[in-house]
């Protein structure tokens, strides 16, 4: 159920900014002062990347991560800010998110292919 409002939320920019503000989560829609998003699927290397590239800049850049919705890149853009997707090879993404949030394999596929 949640993957469906979200899938429905993430094609609706202004009804998301909304739903994000209510439930006071950070958001780069509502504060777009970021030097560059860096997201993707989860269990994708997010982190590891992120941490990267803060280490590499000995954290002089504010990242935008881990937020694991696809519109945001489509903001970025939208924005003129650099952005940078992580990906992985389908089935290593999908086993690895099932594992890791006990979510059930088709739930996950759907997941992914709404991501991508």
């Amino acid at each position: 159920m949640k993957r469906v409002v979200l899938r429905f939320l993430w094609s609706r920019p202004k009804l998301y900014k909304v739903v994000q503000k209510l439930r006071r989560r950070e958001d780069p829609l509502l504060d777009p002062n970021y030097d560059l998003l860096f997201d993707g699927f989860p269990r994708s290397g997010n982190t590891f990347g992120s941490f990267m590239i803060d280490v590499s800049q000995q954290n002089s850049l504010k990242l935008v991560a881990h937020h694991h919705t696809p519109r945001i890149f489509i903001w970025a853009a939208q924005g003129d800010k650099p952005a940078c997707l992580t990906i992985r090879r389908p089935i290593d993404a999908i086993t690895s998110w099932v594992v890791y949030s006990n979510h059930p394999i088709h739930a996950a596929i759907k997941y992914y292919h709404n991501f991508y």
